[in-house]
């Protein structure tokens, strides 16, 4: 609703309401010695009214997912297990945005959640928590510009996580989630940079996340030699991760990108007596084809990781491509196939025998995701009266 204050108005009122991406998505994933299948609806409702150059903006967004998760335990892959997650997610904001000169914009707000979650109908869990919101854009110049985010949101978990179910094929291996895990909270901030040349894009960036109740994974060997391994809550978590991004269009139905990224995490829980701490590095071209309404995404990652204190190294590729197709203004419908190799290698130091033992795993996924989006609008204008006062002392409303 937009109220107009002006001296030469007596009322005057406009709406702008709507509904967006209400749609539903399929996934299916592949799996070694699993199979998973993800089903979700996403809705959202805002509600726009400035007032004079500041604008205000609330709404509401829903998110309910479904997971059914089937994985082999028996050793020679004889039983399946079967795991049902369940979460419903309510998001509540409200921000104000406007712009100080010509040079300086600035949103700032605030934004709740409510998280309902099931886990095999056995572990039902309800979760809130109040964010803050805050973005600045610097206009250095007319084709670059300086800007902070800073925001604190709560992440989702995964089925995965949250298995109660032994889903090892190794007799003296037990590998389970933690039905009982909390979703953990992150603060995070990122500075960027971007400057725009012609068909030539870049940016550096870079950013630092902090998270509470922090999810890692843990693992033990009890007295009889058997391993264990499952997730945690940890009291802290810090990332931080420089950046950096080209993008060159040298046709209108053609961008090419590259990306380059470094993190650095570390993790302590000194309750427990947990921490440890790894870098990883992340790179890869991304290309885009687009032609009228359709419009095809592809883009390759390749990554390496390592864990210092368990001497863990990880490389993994992943090739994803995205065919979306906009049937007109309101209607979309897209797929993707995610395809993901890995390959870890773990040294253990052995004392008592003054050995270093290393183990190596080979892990690969498949996803296929399809949906459709719908998008629905609808605005209501009043007619803005005008006060004149003409030469003879009369008024006229025009």
């Amino acid at each position: 609703m937009y109220l107009q204050r002006n001296d030469s108005l007596i009322t005057g009122a406009v709406t702008d309401e709507y509904a967006n991406s209400n749609f539903f998505e399929q996934e299916f994933s592949l799996k070694r010695n699993s199979e998973a299948e993800r089903s979700s609806i996403n809705s959202e409702i805002s509600y726009n009214r400035p007032f004079g150059n500041i604008s205000t903006n609330a709404g509401y967004r829903f998110n309910w997912s479904n997971t059914h998760l089937e994985s082999a335990n028996s050793y020679f892959n004889e039983s399946v297990d079967n795991l049902k997650y369940d979460l419903a997610i309510h998001y509540f904001y409200v921000n104000m945005s406007s712009s100080l000169g010509s040079k300086f914009f600035y949103q700032i707000g605030v934004a709740a959640d409510y998280f309902q979650s099931a886990v095999n109908i056995d572990y039902k869990t309800n979760y809130s928590k109040i964010y803050p919101i805050l973005y600045l854009q610097y206009q250095i110049t007319g084709n670059q510009n300086l800007t902070f985010n800073f925001r604190s949101y709560r992440n989702k978990l995964s089925a995965t996580m949250l298995n109660p179910v032994n889903t090892s094929t190794d007799t003296m291996k037990i590998v389970s989630g933690n039905p009982y895990l909390k979703p953990y909270s992150s603060y995070f901030a990122k500075l960027t940079y971007n400057l725009n040349i012609g068909n030539f894009y870049f940016a550096p960036e870079v950013y630092c996340t902090i998270s509470e109740n922090g999810v890692v994974r843990v693992s033990e060997t009890d007295a009889k030699g058997i391993y264990h391994e499952t997730f945690k809550n940890i009291s802290s978590r810090y990332n931080i991760s420089p950046s950096l991004s080209f993008s060159f269009k040298p046709f209108d139905w053609w961008t090419l990108s590259l990306y380059l990224s470094y993190e650095y995490a570390k993790y302590e829980d000194k309750k427990n007596a947990l921490f440890n701490e790894g870098s990883g590095l992340w790179y890869g071209p991304r290309s885009t084809f687009s032609y009228k309404k359709l419009s095809l995404e592809c883009w390759y990652t390749q990554q390496g990781t390592n864990v210092g204190s368990t001497s863990k190294t990880t490389m993994g590729k992943n090739l994803h491509t995205t065919l979306r197709y906009r049937i007109n203004k309101k209607w979309n419908v897209s797929t993707s196939t995610s395809y993901f190799a890995e390959t870890s290698k773990t040294q253990t130091n052995t004392p008592t025998y003054d050995e270093i033992f290393t183990q190596t795993n080979h892990d690969r996924f498949m996803m296929i995701r399809f949906s459709v989006s719908y998008r629905f609008s609808k605005g209501l204008q009043i007619e803005k009266y005008k006060k004149i006062e003409n030469k003879e002392g009369k008024i006229e409303i025009k």
